[in-house]
């Protein structure tokens, strides 16, 4: 019975055939081919990860190419607002010297009351930034 059961015009549990005619090479090894692939030919460079280093893609881009911001953006597929965008400091150090010294000279203070001594000496002004 085994004989009369076909599959895709062959005997059961033979390969189908590829309709292009052949097979490609990496799939008949057993893995994928990937574009990231140490060695493989269009790897020629790092991945892009995060707003900084997409600053930096786009700007070799202006360079080499000599294309505008919004061009070279659109060529990378990334954010022009990403690329205007500035960080402000994280911690002011003068206020980071202070409030470890609040809490060696007090340290049953907690983060309100030292918030409070802070704000009092015109050193922080917004709730959420101390």
């Amino acid at each position: 019975m085994e004989d009369e059961i076909r599959w895709y015009g062959e005997l059961r549990g033979a390969e189908a055939p590829n309709p292009r005619g052949r097979e490609s090479s990496p799939q008949k090894a057993g893995h994928r081919s990937s574009v990231r692939q140490p060695g493989s030919p269009v790897s020629c460079c790092k991945k892009v990860i995060g707003p900084e280093d997409e600053l930096k893609a786009v700007g070799l881009i202006q360079e080499a190419f000599g294309l505008s911001q919004r061009r070279a953006c659109k060529a990378l597929n990334a954010d022009r607002s990403a690329m205007r965008f500035m960080k402000k400091p994280k911690d002011d150090p003068r206020v980071l010297h202070r409030m470890k010294k609040l809490l060696l000279e007090r340290p049953r203070f907690g983060c309100p009351r030292v918030h409070l001594v802070l704000r009092s000496e015109g050193l922080v002004k917004h709730h959420k930034r101390n």
